[in-house]
């Protein structure tokens, strides 16, 4: 078994809400120690990893209960950075076949740091691209290319394994040259190939293309492996076949999303 090393940035999991389109596989669970709780700590109200609000102990997932803890190693000052040179807000991370680690930040802008195993900075990806506005994550598709989603240039921007653009879904909106414009509010059905505030992007073992454009348009949008648009899925609204805001999505080993 394998201790993951996590440094500077948060790895977090949302299971707020899981939302499946077909069938859907649990996934295998993992073996490992369960870390000791200080001495003299209490356990938070409603068992671990206890919230507050009213109602909070009613919303609380049951699995909190028995599912094992993710055993961890923090490492101090893992990942070494180039003079001059700093991290930002971490918002995403990813790693490739070899290990390396992708770390997504926004410091004014999107920026994209690549890692060796052992926290050696490597190189940075799409320094000052004008698709760079205010990142969502990170991704790295089983052939290592690597996708970066941008929510403030509302695309979602594919590198190759040595860091070239070959792909960009949606635009960036040109710059508003009469003055402050206003939001775009969303479109019902929303244009195959323009989204608003895009958060995730995922694949299937085909390579098609699966993308979250969450925040505003609330939709699943499906694309071939060469970006050809294919089907959508949800709109912004309540009700049966609509979200409220997709922030996330995950597409398993059989193409479930």
């Amino acid at each position: 078994m394998k201790t993951h090393c996590i440094s500077g940035v948060a790895w977090a999991l949302a299971l707020s809400a899981a939302v499946t389109l077909f069938a859907q596989t649990p996934a295998p669970s993992g073996g490992g120690q369960t870390p000791t709780r200080p001495a003299g700590a209490q356990t938070p109200p409603g068992g671990r990893g206890g919230g507050g609000g009213r109602g909070a102990a009613a919303l609380r997932p049951k699995a909190l209960d028995t599912t094992p803890d993710i055993p961890f190693k923090v490492v101090p000052n893992f990942m070494k950075l180039p003079a001059n040179v700093y991290m930002g807000e971490g918002i995403g991370i990813a790693t490739n076949s070899k290990w390396h680690i992708f770390v997504n930040a926004c410091a004014q802008q999107t920026r994209n740091f690549e890692f060796d195993q052992n926290g050696n900075f490597v190189r940075e990806i799409g320094k000052d691209l004008y698709g760079f506005v205010f990142c969502h994550g990170i991704r790295v598709d089983a052939q290592d290319n690597i996708w970066v989603i941008d929510e403030g240039a509302n695309s979602i921007i594919k590198f190759n394994p040595e860091g070239r653009v070959t792909m960009i879904l949606g635009r960036r909106i040109g710059f508003p040259y009469n003055g402050m414009e206003p939001a775009v509010k969303e479109a019902n059905p929303a244009p195959p190939y323009i989204f608003n505030r895009p958060t995730d992007v995922g694949f299937d073992a085909a390579g098609n293309i699966f993308v979250a454009d969450g925040y505003v348009n609330s939709r699943i949008v499906k694309y071939d492996k060469n970006g050809r648009f294919i089907k959508q899925v949800g709109h912004r609204a309540s009700g049966p076949g609509a979200f409220n805001l997709l922030h996330s999505l995950v597409v398993d080993a059989k193409g479930d999303v």
